[in-house]
């Protein structure tokens, strides 16, 4: 979406002149285009398809971190979800220790902020929970394995 600002062209002529030779100039774009007609504010409001890939798809390769969706997972959610696969872990394995290797801040985040839901855990599951940090980790990323 483009707009071009005529605001102070005052003439209805010469709006009507502008959406005409826009057009015009158009007529030969491969692309897909839309010209509006200028607003009562003076605003040409125009659209184009995009026709190319951004210069940045060929020159970037997607982020191991996040696949290309520009978002990784919070601390906060990644261990909650971390803490979830634990619990299961743990409930399903005949174990007496789980252990959890995560990135650096959802360790810290499990041993600072959810140390009564892991110690409440060991004690119903009657087992013990190791939580490890690993600053190689990424987020999302994690090592649950149970020791008997």
């Amino acid at each position: 979406m483009i707009v071009i600002d005529f605001i102070d062209m005052k003439d209805s002529k010469h709006k009507l002149e502008i959406e005409r030779v826009m057009k015009n100039a158009l007529k030969n774009d491969r692309a897909r285009t839309k010209v509006g007609k200028i607003s009562r504010f003076g605003l040409l409001e125009m659209s184009r398809q995009r026709i190319n890939s951004s210069i940045d798809y060929g020159s970037h390769i997607k982020c191991t971190h996040c696949k290309g969706k520009g978002l990784v997972p919070s601390p906060e959610s990644d261990a909650l979800k971390l803490l979830r696969k634990v619990r299961h872990a743990a409930s399903k394995k005949n174990a007496k220790k789980i252990r959890g290797i995560f990135p650096m801040n959802v360790a810290s985040y499990l041993l600072n902020r959810k140390r009564k839901e892991i110690v409440d855990l060991e004690m119903r599951l009657d087992l013990e929970i190791e939580i490890e940090g690993d600053p190689e980790m990424i987020p999302g990323e994690s090592k649950i394995t149970k020791v008997e």
